[in-house]
């Protein structure tokens, strides 16, 4: 295969490129093993205020999955929210933020909110990494704390990954 590449370069050279694309790959794959086997690790939630019974609040949910230049591309992000979160029936999709982007499209199911990721501008680079991405309800979007304290946790699902998020309410 690299032979049409390296015409008279040795099999060195051939084995060099071929354990460096190799390294990637199994790089990606224990990225990805890693993310799976603990995903409250892979990320958290900040809120504007940890008050009981709080609102508007804003949150801020930041994980850590593959990215596509730096950012989400396509697709949808599933949050669902603890059932004592207070949720409206329908949230703007300019009260949250995708990266620093107002979302495609929110719908809201009880206390499931659907994000669509906002769609790419320009040119988009092919490279693939492990990254953080940010998903920030600001407090237009209506959101309210539990009215009794304790700790609570958010989960996001974006494809077949799941990633939990635990906060503490005062």
């Amino acid at each position: 295969m690299f032979d049409a590449l390296l015409p008279g370069h040795h099999a060195h050279v051939r084995t060099v490129a071929f354990s460096s694309a190799l390294a990637v790959v199994l790089s990606l794959v224990t990225t990805a093993a890693a993310l799976a086997a603990d995903p409250t690790n892979a990320s958290t939630a900040a809120l504007s205020t940890s008050a009981a019974g709080a609102k508007p609040v804003a949150i801020t949910i930041s994980l850590r999955t593959e990215l596509q230049c730096g950012r989400l591309v396509g697709g949808s992000l599933v949050v669902t929210f603890p059932r004592k979160m207070r949720v409206p029936a329908s949230i703007s999709a300019t009260s949250v933020l995708v990266g620093r982007r107002a979302a495609r499209s929110v719908t809201v199911a009880r206390r499931v909110v659907t994000v669509a990721v906002p769609l790419p501008r320009g040119m988009i680079c092919a490279s693939i990494a492990p990254g953080m991405a940010k998903i920030t309800f600001l407090r237009a979007a209506g959101l309210g704390n539990p009215k009794s304290p304790g700790v609570y946790t958010l989960t996001v699902r974006r494809g077949a990954a799941t990633f939990g998020s635990r906060f503490r309410i005062d």
